[in-house]
């Protein structure tokens, strides 16, 4: 379970995993995860399964800040970042990158799009050595076409320098 929003406040202590202990962030998950599972009722989720549960070593609670800090976020791409993301294939003839970092049809950080972009890296460097063999398979990402007119209104709001409807307040 990766936990993306450190700043939202909690259904269970009622502030943000960034308040948290240790021990609050644990409860706090585990009640996250009963909420929406169980959200018709039936119990699919019984407290006696937890056997164990790991936070990143790089999650370290600040007593003089009272709040945790991470010393290893995750890379989290931002609007208009695309640009400064580098390609597969670099202007050093034998460097090829691959990860979640680098542009890929996938513009989002995340395991599919390293995986992605590892495959650009070989086919890059197949391509490089002037290779026979063949590529390795890509993917494309599916696009749903039912989002297409919520993505113009967003694009819209966007624009207009308004926040997309389904932010909260």
């Amino acid at each position: 379970m990766d936990i993306s929003d450190w700043d939202m406040p909690g259904i269970l202590y009622g502030k943000p995993a960034k308040r948290c202990t240790r021990f609050q962030i644990e409860r706090e998950v585990w009640a996250q995860m009963k909420a929406h599972l169980e959200d018709n009722g039936e119990s699919v989720l019984p407290n006696d399964v937890l056997d164990a549960w790991f936070l990143d070593p790089g999650v370290r609670w600040s007593k003089k800040q009272r709040r945790n800090r991470n010393e290893t976020p995750l890379l989290v791409n931002t609007a208009s970042s695309w640009e400064n993301r580098p390609q597969p294939r670099t202007k050093i003839p034998n460097l090829f990158l691959a990860g979640d970092y680098v542009q890929t049809d996938i513009d989002l950080a995340t395991m599919e799009g390293a995986n992605e972009s590892g495959r650009e890296a070989v086919n890059q460097l197949l391509d490089a050595a002037g290779s026979k063999k063949p590529p390795a398979k890509k993917y494309k990402l599916y696009d749903p076409p039912e989002y297409e007119a919520e993505k113009r209104v967003d694009a819209e709001l966007y624009a207009q320098g308004r926040p997309n409807a389904h932010d909260r307040a």
